[in-house]
């Protein structure tokens, strides 16, 4: 955790309220791609800011019940993940363009090798950057990437009443940067079910 002496000035964050926004956004504007690539971005919020690499290698036995093992993705660091009603929607509009068993259709059937995996993420990357830039144009945010799903998921927890202790075994360094938003303006604090005494 950050001292006093250490922190710095976080003048921003994105939070859950923002991710929501994005959520409900007027999807007509976007194309059957562009609305792809808005879905991904809102699974990797449900999933504590998990990778592009990592839900591109989900799998259907990854769900167990209600929850989402998580034992082989590089982040979140945890074994297994609520899942929400939302992130189950999802799955369930694409279910029928996935194919050996993944659960999202990120790889083809051409997919075949290691090299070519990694090329289509490759190119989901780059089709992911296109949607961020006309999300943009269209909402007013500023420089949306991946790591806004991870930063509002973190907002997300600590206004369940998470302390910022519990959250870093499992989120890393995005709830140090949210742990300083909230240091920078305690006016904030309210927001936080047990005020600033969630950073600890």
């Amino acid at each position: 955790m950050t001292t006093n002496k250490t922190r710095k000035l976080i003048a921003t964050i994105f939070t859950a309220e923002d991710m929501q926004k994005i959520r409900c956004m007027n999807r007509a504007e976007l194309t059957a791609e562009e609305q792809f690539c808005l879905d991904l971005f809102v699974l990797g919020y449900y999933t504590g800011g998990m990778s592009l690499r990592d839900l591109a290698y989900l799998t259907a036995d990854k769900i167990e019940g209600s929850f989402l093992n998580c034992e082989t993705a590089s982040y979140p660091k945890g074994t297994k993940m609520k899942l929400n009603s939302e992130f189950m929607k999802i799955i369930d509009r694409y279910k029928s363009d996935t194919c050996d068993n993944y659960l999202l259709p990120i790889f083809t059937q051409e997919d075949n090798t290691q090299s070519k995996q990694e090329r289509r993420l490759e190119q989901v990357a780059a089709m992911m950057e296109k949607t961020f830039y006309k999300i943009e144009t269209i909402t007013g945010f500023e420089k949306l990437t991946w790591y806004e799903a991870r930063q509002a998921y973190v907002d997300y927890r600590l206004r369940q009443g998470d302390s910022v202790t519990e959250l870093y075994q499992m989120l890393g360094d995005a709830v140090l940067e949210v742990d300083e938003y909230y240091w920078n303006h305690p006016e904030l604090g309210s927001q936080l079910p047990r005020g600033m005494r969630n950073i600890y």
